[in-house]
């Protein structure tokens, strides 16, 4: 049930408002309070909750349009209608443009009264509901967030990430203990399981974030609501995990030839930099763990000795030219710390940079030189 306080500087006019609606079939306006001006208005906010006011334009010491702007000064979650004459229709419209939900002209109809109020009921009603769900949904993320925490969804994502099978079983697990949780209360534990897979699939985008490219999930998420037993859930659940395995599979298994040239071509065109694996899986938005791994496993060498391969010959080059110092090359491959780029080079080529330099162009006793 909603409250009404109707402002108006004339008694009849009052009492004429709150019959009318007393009057409609559906009757959820039930709580009324009057007052003769704006200021009256006000003091009665204070004890009394008004949803909405229905107020006249033309009052004595506050009217109807300054009424209006003292409510939206305020905050507070009330709709104004304003009622006007024909006269004082541009001010109608000018509280329209500041906020009123709508007006009225006089002499007022109960058919444009009702309409008017139909609308406000269901906006009401829509609002309400809205705060109760995000209620309810700030509940289930708290209980989630205890039954569930951040370390729990990453460590779910990890064993995605290594064994798909594992992963489902684990959540398959984590449903049935929900169900325990909530004590079978479907709803609950749909609306768990749905957070739950929006914290999953979060973290697996932020992770893979060439999934967002591909739009998963939308018709897996926000499902769980409307199923009733755990038979349904594993089903789905292993609906969404199918989905996000095959779309893996689709996107990386395909192609990780072509992901490597690529990957081997950025650290040959970008070896003046500090490249890192966590730049190099950013920039191609893999997972870094993934990456390290693939790239061993198709190379036959870790990351990070490739880019020390790729830097290591460059330095040979520059060596060997003879127009840079040994500073000038190590700042020239991203090496800030001249010490450690000599000591990196001589445990790659079993030389100095001044001993490499100083030796005969072609020499074949180079230790890195098959």
């Amino acid at each position: 049930m909603h409250s009404v306080l109707i402002v108006d500087d004339d008694w009849f006019q009052r009492r004429l408002i709150i019959k009318l609606l007393k009057q409609f079939e559906w009757n959820c306006f039930e709580a009324f309070a009057e007052a003769e001006d704006g200021e009256a208005a006000l003091e009665i906010m204070e004890s009394f909750p008004a949803e909405v006011i229905l107020t006249d334009i033309r009052m004595p010491r506050m009217n109807g349009i300054e009424l209006l702007e003292a409510v939206k000064k305020s905050g507070k979650p009330i709709e104004v209608v304003l009622i006007s004459t024909h006269s004082d229709f541009e001010y109608a419209r000018q509280g329209i443009i500041h906020g009123a939900f709508d007006y009225l002209l006089k002499p007022i109809d109960k058919t444009n009264l009702s309409a008017i109020m139909t609308r406000l009921r269901n906006f009401l009603d829509e609002r309400s509901q809205k705060k109760r769900q995000a209620g309810v949904e700030a509940s289930l993320c708290s209980q989630l967030e205890t039954f569930c925490s951040r370390s729990d969804v990453e460590r779910l994502c990890t064993l995605w990430s290594t064994d798909p099978g594992a992963a489902l079983a684990d959540a398959e697990t984590i449903a049935a203990k929900l169900f325990h949780f909530f004590d079978g209360d479907h709803l609950k534990v749909g609306l768990v399981l749905d957070l739950l897979l929006e914290k999953f699939v979060a973290a697996i985008i932020e992770r893979h974030r060439w999934l967002d490219t591909f739009g998963f999930g939308l018709q897996s998420r926000a499902s769980f609501q409307s199923l009733t037993g755990l038979d349904e859930i594993a089903a789905l659940l292993r609906r969404v995990f199918l989905e996000l395995t095959e779309l893996h599979s689709r996107f990386h298994l395909d192609q990780p030839d072509a992901v490597i040239r690529q990957l081997c071509e950025y650290i040959a065109a970008n070896s003046e930099d500090r490249i890192t694996l966590e730049t190099a899986a950013r920039q191609f938005n893999f997972n870094a763990d993934y990456l390290s791994k693939m790239f061993k496993s198709k190379t036959g060498m870790s990351f990070n000795d490739y880019v020390t391969k790729i830097k290591m010959e460059r330095a040979k080059r520059l060596l060997r030219s003879g127009k840079y110092k040994n500073y000038e090359i190590s700042e020239l491959l991203g090496y800030r710390d001249r010490d450690y780029f000599c000591r990196l080079f001589k445990q790659y080529s079993g030389y100095t940079p001044s001993e490499y330099r100083r030796r005969p162009s072609g020499h074949s006793n180079d230790p890195s030189v098959p």
